[in-house]
């Protein structure tokens, strides 16, 4: 048998039904529970951290502009090499 949902079970508590004992014994299972998901969430987060700190020190990557940007950089004429316009 499973454990009682904790709002069914305190609504059962209020109403004075179940026996004590198994109503400890619902609590302990609730916490056993609990403690199997904060343990796996732990994990993961401890996992979670290690990748984002490995992320921060990496450097990135250097960005290149392709040649064909560079070309058509090139390729532009300055500002002050174009004839102005009186």
């Amino acid at each position: 048998m499973g454990a009682i949902p904790p709002d069914e079970l305190l609504r059962l508590w209020t109403a004075e039904q179940p026996p004590i004992e198994r109503a400890i014994g619902q609590i302990v299972q609730h916490l056993a529970r609990l403690h199997v998901a904060l343990e796996q969430h732990s994990q993961a987060l401890t996992h979670l951290r290690a990748e984002l700190a490995a992320c921060i020190q990496q450097p990135p990557a250097p960005r290149h502009r392709s040649a064909s940007a560079r070309l058509a950089k090139a390729e532009t004429p300055h500002r002050s090499s174009l004839p102005s316009a009186v």
